[in-house]
């Protein structure tokens, strides 16, 4: 029998901790599968994909079909989410997107887990990462989307930053991944970069303040290099298909007109209901602030001239403290004092970044859910500090402790996943006459049995699932329409005329949109329709050859 020494015993502890690590991230990916399971993507799921992963997958196969973004079709997203979708195209279909939704996901919380363990320790760090995923779902709506696969990115981005502020350094990698991130989420989508452009001004500025101008100067250039490595192949193979300047007018451009043409009205009208159900993150934050107060006031002799939030912080500054050592080439101290500035560093920055992105979500005026996934890195920390608060209360005060803790996150939970379970509800009482799926099957099979493969349909709205189905390509590039989101009368013009030239074999109108226009259904028979609700209602009409009998269609 090996005798129990202290040496014995670190060693046992230090070998299980992998093991541990491990254990704690599979329970991650696992959450993120069960969150992900509501998606229409997944692999046992025969739903119809939502209306912007609709557009995605259809680009996407596009793109993996030789057809070049921006030019061979509209869209005033970055590029990235087009090769996303090819991607998971080419490995399984709309499972194999499913899949890479699994992993940003998974990534995600698992990066939030390593960032925060050092301050808040494993078990608090992966509650932490766990909660990161429910927060998730209660945005993620039919999944497929932007911000999505930005979210890995910027807890990758603020991972780095809760770094710095720990040790008060940045190393090369670390700058590196600052801009590796940086680039790949501005061809995500360009607005989230507000997040990095606080990150870096901010460790910029704790830097110069330092007198660190060289680390500024080295820092720059590898973050600089970071971005051009994820940008300049994608650029260049946009440039060589002569898509750059549609690319740029598309991305920018157009965006800029999407994001004014409602007006400031609009957009306070948007800040107004989110901040009327800032449901998850207003909750988390009551309850952080809650649970710092009651733990800061069982302290003894810690904390007696400071706030809840003092007390809180203070035991996270002890804990970085004792764990922390100097890194190579730093050039302060390991903890005390700059893992104090650090934190108050990053506290600050989480402020200016949350209403800044909150700003460019409410601008367009749209309120839309998912926009809000962009803010979840900056609640990474307060995530960490309610766990990091549960697990003190329960250390100190027992199942009483755990039971208050588990209720009021129990709370937070339901408060954020109410609207989501709500909208779900409201549409599945929205449905028309027979079920959506038999309804849908029978015009996709209408549709296919009044063309023939090669030629071309046109859906007039924003389906593009159902190129898809009827394995079919749009016969214009406005294979899905943003009349909603900002489209010009002159590009309403642009895209009825491009219909009038292409003639294609079927026209899907949705919701009567097309027939509340004044394009010329004379040579077309109305042959299929869902019902009369307009917004289910899909009217499928099919080119006839004689335009002079009764079969022309309805106006």
């Amino acid at each position: 029998m090996i005798e129990q020494t202290p040496a014995n015993t670190a060693r046992h502890r230090r070998a299980a901790r992998p093991a541990a690590g491990i254990a704690a991230y599979s329970a991650l990916f696992a959450l993120a599968a069960v969150i992900l399971a509501q998606s229409p993507l997944a692999p046992w799921s025969n739903a119809l994909p939502g209306t912007d992963s609709g557009n995605f997958l259809y680009e996407g196969h596009r793109v993996l079909t030789g057809h070049t973004p921006y030019l061979d079709f509209f869209d005033h997203k970055g590029p990235l989410i087009f090769l996303i979708n090819a991607a998971g195209d080419w490995l399984a279909g709309r499972v194999g997107v499913w899949l890479i939704e699994w992993i940003c996901l998974g990534a995600s919380a698992v990066i939030c887990a390593r960032a925060l363990a050092p301050l808040v320790g494993r078990w608090a760090a992966t509650a932490a990462g766990g909660w990161l995923i429910i927060a998730c779902g209660a945005y993620l709506e039919s999944g497929n989307l932007t911000e999505e696969y930005a979210l890995p990115l910027g807890m990758a981005a603020c991972a780095v930053f809760i770094r710095f502020a720990r040790t008060g350094v940045l190393r090369w990698h670390g700058a590196a991944v600052l801009g590796l991130t940086c680039g790949a989420a501005l061809m995500l989508r360009p607005t989230a970069i507000a997040l990095w452009a606080v990150y870096c001004l901010a460790i910029a500025l704790s830097m110069v303040i330092g007198r660190r101008i060289r680390e500024v100067l080295a820092a720059t250039g590898w973050f600089v290099a970071g971005l051009v490595v994820v940008t300049a192949p994608v650029v260049a193979w946009l440039a060589a298909r002569g898509a750059l300047g549609a690319c740029f007018e598309q991305m920018f451009l157009f965006n800029a007109e999407y994001a004014s043409r409602l007006g400031p009205r609009a957009g306070v009208k948007v800040a107004l209901h989110f901040m009327g159900g800032f449901d998850f993150m207003l909750a988390t934050g009551v309850t952080a602030a809650v649970l710092a107060w009651v733990w800061s006031r069982r302290q003894t002799g810690v904390v007696r001239n400071g706030t809840g939030i003092t007390g809180w912080w203070h035991g996270i500054g002890q804990r970085g403290a004792a764990g922390a050592r100097t890194p190579r080439g730093a050039t302060t101290g390991p903890a005390g004092r700059p893992l104090r500035q650090g934190m108050l560093l990053l506290a600050s920055a989480n402020l200016i970044a949350i209403p800044l992105l909150f700003l460019l979500i409410v601008l367009p005026g749209r309120a839309y859910g998912h926009y809000m996934m962009q803010l979840l890195p900056c609640y990474a920390l307060p995530f960490g500090l309610v766990c990091y608060g549960i697990a003190c209360l329960v250390r100190r005060a027992g199942v009483k402790a755990l039971a208050t803790a588990g209720l009021a996150a129990l709370t937070v939970t339901a408060g954020g996943l109410y609207p989501d379970l709500r909208t779900s509800a409201d549409r599945a009482l929205e449905t028309v006459g027979a079920s959506p799926d038999t309804v849908f099957a029978e015009m996709v099979q209408e549709i296919k049995a009044n063309t023939e493969p090669g030629q071309t349909i046109q859906v007039y709205a924003n389906q593009s699932w159902v190129y898809l189905a009827t394995e079919r390509d749009a016969a214009t590039r406005y294979h899905y329409l943003p009349f909603s989101g900002g489209g010009s009368p002159e590009m309403r013009r642009e895209v009825l005329d491009l219909m009038e030239a292409a003639k294609p074999q079927v026209i899907v109108d949705v919701s009567g949109v097309l027939a509340a226009t004044d394009f010329d259904l004379s040579g077309y028979r109305e042959a299929f329709s869902t019902g009369s609700r307009a917004r289910n209602r899909y009217d499928v009409y099919v080119r006839v050859k004689d335009t002079t009998g009764a079969g022309t269609a309805k106006r």
